[in-house]
């Protein structure tokens, strides 16, 4: 059994969305870039979610990440896909 966190690049829809206006310098434009980012951060849920699917995980909502524990092999796959950093076991 491995755990991980799953950091998503989405955390405080006001800060967020201010750097895309920072960037884009229009509203119009920033919003549309803040949609795709969003769509991006859904379709990154959406592959996860078929492969912990069938695998008994343990998943936790952080403040700032979501944990996860499960198989090594479901684990380490998230960790080389770079959707989740491994959490180094404590006890060793």
């Amino acid at each position: 059994m491995k755990s991980a966190q799953i950091c998503l690049a989405y955390t405080q829809q006001g800060d967020d969305f201010q750097k895309f206006l920072d960037k884009c310098q229009d509203p119009a434009k920033a919003l549309m870039a803040f949609a795709e980012h969003l769509r991006n951060v859904a379709a990154r849920l959406n592959m996860m979610s078929l492969w912990v699917e069938g695998d008994k995980v343990e998943m936790y909502g952080e403040e700032d990440f979501i944990s996860i524990s499960g198989p090594d092999g479901t684990i380490e796959g998230m960790v080389q896909k770079r959707w989740a950093v491994p959490i180094e076991d404590e006890t060793q």
